[in-house]
Order: structure tokens, then sequence, then C-alpha cells
């Protein structure tokens, strides 16, 4: 039987097929890598909180250095009350866009805390979230023990800045 290549009924016929078949490989790609990108994200939170601390390391050492320095990660609520929960798992992102959506209470959010001893120093390692001009912007605030003075910073955000280029000075 030979098709019409010319008629609606091929065309459409063909594209569904197509559509079918690339959307299927996409997913499979996608399935396949997915183990892959949530361990380079865990590295990168772990890259990221270290640079807060004022320690440089790149991705493939950031968990050996991590494990190193880092000795706790809990959860506290708004009133700075310790909670049940991985500090490490929490998304402080996901958990802003929820409570600017009104999803969430401001009451009832949790924050991760990360205590770190760095060359004798014991740090506090605080995540921060906020609206930037062009959308979020989050990061990493480490303390000393005395609550009051700042160890160092370390901020990011999606994309580019119009006008800016893609780096927070």
């Amino acid at each position: 039987m030979a098709f019409d290549k010319n008629s609606n009924g091929f065309t459409f016929g063909f594209a569904t097929v197509l559509v079918v078949v690339v959307g299927t490989l996409l997913a499979v790609t996608y399935m396949g890598l997915k183990p892959a990108y949530d361990e380079n994200v865990r590295r990168e939170k772990m890259q990221n909180i270290l640079g807060a601390m004022g320690v440089e390391v790149d991705r493939d050492a950031a968990p050996a250095r991590y494990q190193e320095l880092v000795k706790s990660a809990f959860l506290v609520d708004a009133n700075g009350k310790p909670v049940d929960g991985d500090g490490f798992a929490l998304d402080v992102l996901k958990q802003y866009k929820a409570w600017k959506a009104g999803e969430i209470e401001a009451g009832d959010m949790v924050y991760p805390v990360y205590e770190a001893d760095k060359e004798g120093t014991k740090l506090y390692v605080l995540p921060v979230v906020g609206t930037g001009l062009w959308g979020p912007i989050w990061g990493y605030l480490s303390v000393e023990d005395d609550g009051r003075t700042v160890h160092g910073s370390l901020f990011d955000h999606k994309g580019e800045t119009p006008g800016l280029g893609a780096e927070i000075a």
C-alpha cells in the first residue's frame, strides 16, 4: 500500500510518530541522567556551604571536605527552636516560593542550620533567600559562634540580570 506523502493525513501521522519517538527518547534520557543530576545538585550545595565559610573546593572534592568541616545540619522553626528533620534535604528556595504563593505561613517555615568547625572556629552557616530585581536570589551566610561576626557569604541566582550579566558581586 502506497502512502500519499502530500496528504494532510500523512503529515499529521508523521508528526505524531516523530513527537512520540522524540518524547520517549527525551524521557528515557532524563530518567537515565536523573541520579547524576541529583548528585551534582547535592555536591553543588555542599560546595556553596563551604564557599560561604571561605573554603574553595571543586565539586568533586566537596563531599569529603563537607564531611570534614560540617559537624551537623539541623532544622529550626521561625522562633529558633529545633525541629525534627534533615537540614540538608530542605530546599529553602522551594519553601520561599511556596510562602510567596501563599501556600504556607511564615510561622510554619523551617530553616536549616549547618554547624561547622573551620580551623578551631565554630561557624553556623545559614541559607538566605529573597527577591532580587529580576527574580529570586539565594545564598549562604556563615556566622561565628558569637552570633554577631559574619565570617563569609556566598550568593547566587538563576539566569542573567539584563544589562549586568550573570555575576552577582
